[in-house]
């Protein structure tokens, strides 16, 4: 009898575990499906990691890992060092491949392989100088923001949903190694606190340093 009633608690006490986790992974699943659905221009998806490009005056990023949230940040792109003055267009290197580079530091990212897999939705590879290539990205860019923004010498149409500068934020923060644990944990402590990092470079694309300073969350752009 007292090896049946321990049975017993032992299943009450997995049931209750289970109730819980179920609970927590739906949670996850409604927030990152809630945050797709808010406007916005556009969701780049790197393995299990989701960057939802936010439509607010800093342009800012929501990170998603395996579902569930990280954080909301941008980058200074001051430091990127990257020619403003260079954009859309005329980052073609060549028939679907893209460049950005650091002109400070000679350092870069390629984009290429760039494919349409279907109405707003782009997949590519990216190549960086420092050895590193991440396959198969995913872009999903809203159409409609296109529309008023093309004429007829563009071949980069979802270029204008978004440019090149804000995905390769998102694949430096995927990359990582720009940040080192200092930054992590100061772009983690900004963000559990309800403000936004931004993350200033002081080393290139790829050093192992940056400064953070926490900024208030931004009021969505109507």
């Amino acid at each position: 009898m007292k090896n049946l009633k321990l049975v017993s608690q032992i299943i009450f006490f997995l049931f209750l575990a289970s109730c819980e986790l179920n609970q927590e992974i739906e949670d996850v699943n409604f927030e990152l499906a809630e945050a797709m659905k808010a406007d916005n221009n556009g969701v780049l998806m790197i393995g299990e990691k989701t960057y939802i490009f936010n439509n607010n005056a800093n342009e800012t990023i929501t990170k998603f890992v395996k579902r569930s949230k990280g954080y909301e940040f941008f980058y200074n792109q001051e430091s990127l060092n990257i020619d403003k003055e260079n954009v859309y267009e005329n980052f073609r290197v060549s028939e679907g491949n893209y460049i950005i580079e650091n002109e400070a530091t000679g350092e870069f990212l390629k984009f290429i392989n760039f494919k349409e897999s279907g109405d707003g939705v782009v997949t590519f590879d990216v190549i960086a100088s420092n050895g590193k290539v991440l396959r198969d990205l995913t872009f999903n860019y809203p159409i409609d923001n296109t529309e008023s923004s093309v004429n007829s010498r563009v071949t980069c149409v979802w270029c204008y949903a978004i440019p090149l500068i804000k995905l390769a934020e998102a694949v430096l923060d995927s990359i990582g190694d720009n940040l080192d644990s200092n930054c992590a944990l100061a772009m983690n402590l900004c963000a559990n606190g309800g403000g936004v990092p931004e993350v200033e470079l002081t080393e290139g694309f790829f050093g192992s340093s940056c400064s953070v300073t926490c900024m208030p969350a931004p009021e969505p752009s109507n």
